[in-house]
């Protein structure tokens, strides 16, 4: 699905995944018992459409009072939002910025990082691969931190994997590179033969990239990858961490830009 506003926040463009990540639990309410735990009062029915038709004069009155609520409940809604990003982020910002199961360009040793979820077949991530070099072209001390996170189906998983596999077979940061930008440069769907095709035009033995498809860390990383998103709030590609904010959608270099100048205060 594409071109899909986020809940809370202005419209975004990118791809998403078919479910809401979020959700959130409700305390259940003893019968017989107000909100604030004091005994609610039984009316009769005829007080009770008494009261009704009140409220509804009231409303009608001043419908002004539903316009203001659904603001507040939307900024509360938002708050709680952004506190729980905050706190998943603190959780897994380690995670996040690890070498382990990334890509990662620019400034290998940079004190500013962007943390990039994508998926090698959206064509909004592929839009901002020019975004994220601009990026890096502009700020010298900037790490840029690629995280699978294959969200359209199997020909993205298998490509996210082999992916995986090149990582072990190579310590080597500009050739896992080359696989990224090799990869989201291709004409149409990436599949896994096409993935395997470029690792094995990159040098890499067949055979091994093989063998590493069957380590069950490469799967572990992919959920380890899965679970940080769904946390952050995260369910669309391409999503960036810069500093404390999250940014969903191909939002363009001049808002990621502004969310890497507000990091650095």
């Amino acid at each position: 699905m594409h071109s899909r506003g986020q809940p809370g926040s202005e419209s975004w463009i990118g791809c998403t995944m078919g479910s809401s990540l979020n959700h959130r639990a409700r305390q259940p309410r003893l019968p017989g018992h107000g909100p604030f735990g004091g005994a609610t009062l039984a009316l009769a029915p005829e007080q009770r459409q008494a009261v009704g038709e009140v409220v509804k004069e009231y409303l009608l009155q001043n419908p002004e009072v539903l316009r203001d609520a659904s603001i507040e409940l939307e900024r509360r809604t938002e708050q709680m939002r952004r506190a729980d990003q905050a706190k998943a982020l603190a959780q897994y910002r380690s995670q996040l910025l690890s070498p382990r199961g990334s890509t990662i360009i620019g400034n290998p040793n940079g004190s500013k990082s962007l943390v990039a979820f994508f998926d090698y077949n959206c064509p909004y991530c592929r839009a901002s691969v020019g975004d994220i070099q601009k990026l890096i072209d502009k700020n010298p001390e900037l790490r840029v931190v690629f995280r699978e996170f294959p969200i359209l189906g199997p020909d993205s998983t298998a490509t996210s994997r082999l992916a995986l596999a090149v990582a072990r077979e190579t310590s080597d940061a500009t050739l896992r590179a080359r696989y990224y930008t090799s990869a989201m440069k291709a004409k149409g769907s990436m599949t896994g033969v096409l993935a395997l095709s470029t690792a094995t035009g990159m040098g890499l033995d067949e055979a091994k990239l093989r063998s590493d498809l069957k380590n069950p860390e490469i799967d572990t990383i992919l959920r380890e990858n899965f679970a940080a998103a769904e946390a952050l709030g995260v369910n669309g590609t391409p999503a960036f961490v810069i500093g404390d904010q999250i940014i969903v959608g191909a939002v363009g270099v001049d808002r990621m830009q502004s969310a890497l100048s507000a990091a650095r205060k």
